[in-house]
């Protein structure tokens, strides 16, 4: 019984997982899992040096993590239920009630929230009046869609595009060896050239080209940062995890100062000091810059500028996220999801942090510069919305 037959074990258990799977069928089917590793390595004395965890489970414990977050829907349950049970071979299973018991006092307030409620109706149907956005004669109405974020938007408005989409077009196996050149032009939405080359094969060999533009500085300037950091920062995961703080949360990790800020430093500097020579990225890529003198400038002083104050960047964001002239719009588009999917994303219009529900999020603590213009207003409206692809 080694690490990897129980990640595979440990996959097949979550793909049973369904919507009529209930919380503590699924702690209880993971917690079966853990023991039979368990027995069967200490039988065989294949203990690893981190006390009575079998080095099966070991190995796979962020694994473990991921599908017991998934399962409890709450990261913070997940890692208790680690350190209390799957740490400690001979712990019982956890119960319903002692899972609940963990972390009551801290999310009562979430778990008990009217939000979550089926029951949830918009404020205007509570109260009995017609909506905002089709009254159109007062304060509240469609002549505020463009007071938030300074009339720009960093997110597109539409599902992302993939431009590329094999299966409707040359074929999986005709891609896999061609060329391709892809322009994505006055698009700043590096969405659609994530998905577009997520579509590729993976056995993908061609030599590809793409061409990202738009008109406007800030978005150009942010586009040129984040495929600096996926491109150069050798751990892919770090890169990922900075990369999607830097796009969508108030705060980036304290990483991000060690790890991020010299790579950004070195390689946008040299791409404004000489445009004539591509950054390499990886070991086949490059990243070329082409713009103008008012962008080349617009992009020196946002590499170099001070990280705004944290209590200031908390109450912009909660000034556009939060606005009461904005509820109808909020409810709006929270009337079309889930349950908890509305609890998640309150939460994120909180608290500005993109994280897993109920995630520790104490790293994420060094403002993050690239949502707000050199005039500290917050770049994105309140009213953006969000598809899940």
């Amino acid at each position: 019984m080694d690490a990897t037959e129980f990640a595979k074990e440990l996959a097949a258990l979550e793909r049973t997982f369904n919507p009529s799977t209930t919380k503590p069928d699924k702690l209880n089917k993971i917690w079966n899992l853990v023991q039979k590793y368990s027995k069967g390595s200490q039988s065989n004395k294949q203990l690893s040096s981190k006390g009575n965890v079998p080095d099966a489970v070991h190995h796979n414990m962020s694994a473990i993590s991921a599908v017991l977050t998934a399962a409890t829907h709450r990261q913070d349950i997940a890692q208790e239920f680690l350190a209390k049970t799957i740490r400690n071979p001979k712990s019982r299973s956890p119960t319903t009630a002692k899972v609940a018991k963990m972390h009551w006092k801290q999310h009562k307030i979430d778990c008990k929230a009217e939000i979550l409620s089926p029951q949830w109706r918009p404020a205007w149907e509570r109260e009995g009046r017609p909506p905002a956005f089709i009254a159109g004669n007062n304060d509240q109405g469609w002549n505020l869609q463009n007071t938030f974020g300074g009339g720009m938007s960093l997110w597109g408005n539409v599902p992302a595009i993939d431009v590329v989409s094999p299966v409707r077009n040359e074929g999986q196996e005709k891609l896999r060896n061609m060329d391709l050149t892809l322009a994505f032009v006055a698009s700043g939405d590096l969405r659609n050239v994530v998905r577009s080359m997520n579509s590729l094969p993976l056995e993908y060999s061609g030599k590809l080209s793409i061409i990202v533009n738009d008109k406007n500085p800030m978005v150009v300037c942010q586009n040129l940062f984040l495929l600096c950091v996926l491109g150069l920062v050798d751990d892919v995961d770090d890169a990922a995890e900075h990369a999607l703080h830097m796009w969508y949360s108030i705060f980036v990790p304290s990483s991000h100062m060690m790890t991020v800020t010299p790579i950004l430093a070195t390689a946008v500097e040299a791409l404004l000091t000489d445009p004539n020579s591509p950054v390499r990225v990886g070991e086949h890529g490059s990243i070329d810059l082409a713009v103008t003198e008012m962008t080349r400038k617009f992009i020196a002083t946002m590499l170099t500028k001070a990280r705004p104050d944290g209590g200031y960047v908390n109450d912009a964001f909660t000034r556009t996220m939060l606005a009461p002239s904005r509820v109808d719009h909020r409810d709006r588009f929270f009337q079309r999801l889930r349950p908890s999917h509305r609890a998640a994303m309150l939460e994120w219009r909180r608290f500005g942090l993109l994280l897993p529900f109920g995630a520790p999020n104490a790293h994420l603590n060094i403002a993050n510069k690239m949502l707000l213009n050199p005039n500290g207003q917050l770049l994105y409206p309140s009213d953006e919305i969000f598809f899940v692809d």
